[in-house]
């Protein structure tokens, strides 16, 4: 009980001096001030009630305030991926239970690193993916209804949130997608509510947490599009008298650097899915069918085609082009 309350007192003395966005150094040098124990000690093998007061809190700021994954926080704490994930629960427990105002952040702050990782183009099966590795979870455990662990539960609605909000999928189909023990689908009311529960945490913040947090679809697609500058690379494409399509995937192969089976594959690493929205938007043009497009790109649906058309239209990317001679 006398940890817990130290566990309490740390929380305390932390909060105050780190802030979304800190960097690694910063919240290590936070937390040895705020719970009096030197850096070397907090990196080493010791074992005592202090060090184990300053770990915990170190994981907690780590996770809530940066982007680092479980695995990258055991690295820098020198702790098996397990035991960081075992502390963060325990320690997010206790930061409830003081009302600490930090705590309402969090689903807000892996929200926006969740949904600037994916587009409306990605498949369920990609967007559940990023999701595990955002969260630091199981694909099983996540799709499982009955798997009610706090940090499962709160990844789940976030991903049934951005199922409802990014591509548009209604709560019964959304369902569909988790399942019990039993293999029943969740009920679009149980949908219902953790998507509401996320809106309701996004509501809660105020104005300055919502410039930064609030719901932004495409800032993962905008972000890429200027980085390699595929915007040019379209245009150049549609000015080019290239019209047959696997001539236009071997253009972006050679201009962005990517070898066209991946351009054209399954992976959905970052650039790739901005890549691969860009093509649509040429295919598109060039007279491609939304089938058609999908069938170029590894026989993906005709809806995920419509989605990647929609996000960049809706963003201002997408590039029309008349005038020129269409396949």
């Amino acid at each position: 009980m006398g940890a817990v309350t130290s566990l309490e007192s740390a929380f305390m003395s932390t909060q105050s001096s780190i802030h979304k966005g800190a960097s690694s150094d910063n919240i290590l040098e936070s937390v040895c001030a705020g719970c009096a124990v030197s850096r070397t000690a907090l990196l080493s093998d010791s074992d005592s009630v202090a060090l184990w007061i300053a770990r915990s809190v170190a994981v907690y700021n780590f996770r809530e305030f940066t982007d680092m994954s479980f695995t990258d926080i055991g690295k820098v704490l020198f702790l098996p991926v397990e035991t960081v994930a075992n502390i963060y629960d325990e320690c997010r427990s206790v930061n409830l239970a003081i009302d600490n105002p930090v705590s309402i952040r969090s689903i807000d702050f892996l929200l926006d690193k969740f949904l600037s990782s994916i587009t409306p183009s990605d498949s369920v099966n990609s967007i559940i993916s990023t999701a595990c590795s955002v969260y630091g979870i199981s694909e099983k455990d996540l799709r499982d209804i009955d798997c009610r662990r706090r940090r499962i539960s709160r990844a789940r609605s976030v991903v049934m949130y951005a199922f409802s909000e990014i591509k548009s999928m209604s709560y019964h189909h959304v369902g569909e997608v988790f399942r019990n023990k039993q293999n029943l689908p969740a009920t679009s009311t149980t949908v219902r509510i953790c998507v509401d529960k996320v809106k309701n945490a996004l509501s809660s913040l105020d104005d300055s947490d919502k410039s930064d947090c609030k719901f932004r679809k495409d800032t993962g697609l905008e972000r890429q599009y200027e980085s390699l500058g595929l915007a040019e690379i379209v245009r150049d494409a549609l000015e080019s008298k290239i019209i047959a399509p696997e001539l236009i995937v071997k253009f972006f192969s050679d201009r962005t650097g990517f070898p066209a089976e991946k351009i054209t594959g399954r992976n959905r690493r970052n650039p790739l899915p901005a890549i691969r929205a860009a093509l649509i938007n040429v295919l598109y043009e060039r007279g491609s069918s939304y089938e058609e497009c999908g069938s170029i790109l590894g026989s993906r649906d005709h809806s995920t085609i419509i989605y990647a058309v929609r996000s960049l239209d809706e963003c201002g990317l997408y590039v029309q082009f008349s005038g020129i001679e269409k396949k």
